[in-house]
């Protein structure tokens, strides 16, 4: 696994290269670090939150308990 920085330079050199889709999960572990980047980058104008695409997962057994949830 990558540590936050290598994550984070890894974020900075994908959206330097034109990247703008951005994949995120709770199992990559990675949501807190993409959230620190964009953050970051939005709030010193480098990039606009409405250029940038993030895909994320909800795991099977949490989106299972949140459907039963709502039936009840």
């Amino acid at each position: 696994m990558l540590t936050d920085a290598e994550q984070l330079k890894c974020l900075a050199v994908a959206i330097e290269s034109g990247y703008r889709n951005i994949d995120t999960a709770q199992l990559y572990a990675n949501e807190h670090i993409i959230g620190e980047f964009l953050d970051e980058n939005i709030k010193s104008g480098k990039l606009k939150r409405e250029d940038v695409f993030i895909t994320s997962k909800v795991p099977k057994a949490l989106l299972k308990i949140s459907i039963d949830q709502f039936l009840l």
